[in-house]
C-alpha cells in the first residue's frame, strides 16, 4: 500500500518531469526554429540523465580510488 507521504513524492516528481519536458522543449524549438518532437524531447533529457549519471559515477570512482590509495599507503608504511 502506497503512504500518503510516498503519494506526495511521486505528485513533486511527476509535476517536476513535466517541467523539465516543456523547457527542454522550448529550448530545443527555439534552438531548431521548428516544433521538437516528444521522440527528439525525451531522447535528449535521456541523453543529459546519462551525462549526470557518467558524471556523478566518474567522481565516486575518484573518491574512492582516493580512499584505497590512502588506505594501502597507511598499510605499506
Amino acid at each position: 500500500m502506497i503512504s500518503d507521504k510516498q503519494k506526495e513524492h511521486d505528485k513533486i516528481l511527476s509535476e517536476g518531469v513535466l517541467i523539465k519536458r516543456e523547457l527542454c522543449r522550448q529550448r530545443m524549438s527555439s534552438d531548431q526554429k521548428a516544433e521538437a518532437t516528444d521522440k527528439e524531447i525525451h531522447e535528449a533529457l535521456m541523453a543529459e540523465l546519462m551525462l549526470a549519471q557518467n558524471c556523478e559515477a566518474e567522481r565516486l570512482s575518484q573518491e574512492f580510488m582516493s580512499k584505497v590509495s590512502q588506505q594501502l599507503f597507511f598499510i605499506f608504511l
